[in-house]
């Protein structure tokens, strides 16, 4: 559902939840996301904005390169309620090729960070 490629290609995942972040963050994020292009598919998902114009512009401003989803009722949030505690808010999870969580980061992250955990994951870490 990340896409509407008619080839699939398995990566892992590299979900952002929150809402529109910092400067500082979202770059680090959109440098990490296209490091690792190659390894994993990175997802958005807003949660924390109620009006979709805000975000957008985020996106445009930052000229995110990854898919964003807006979630303001926080139902898709619902299925990494096992997974995070409901105010841990940003975080960022990986999952793995299994469709498992492998990995979570609870707050802001930045791109070293990020790249050595999709790595590590990757490599079965």
């Amino acid at each position: 559902h990340l896409g509407h490629e008619h080839q699939v290609q398995v990566r892992h995942v590299a979900a952002q939840l929150g809402g529109v972040g910092g400067f500082a963050h979202q770059v680090e994020l959109v440098a990490a996301s296209q490091k690792l292009a190659d390894q994993a598919v990175f997802v958005g998902l807003n949660t924390r904005d109620f009006d979709k114009a805000a975000p957008r512009a985020f996106v445009r401003a930052f000229e995110v390169p990854y898919v964003n989803l807006f979630d303001p009722e926080g139902a898709l949030l619902l299925n990494f309620s096992g997974e995070l505690p409901p105010n841990a808010i940003p975080s960022t999870i990986v999952v793995d090729l299994d469709g498992r969580v492998a990995a979570r980061i609870i707050g802001e992250t930045n791109e070293a960070t990020l790249v050595g955990v999709v790595e590590d994951v990757a490599a079965g870490k």
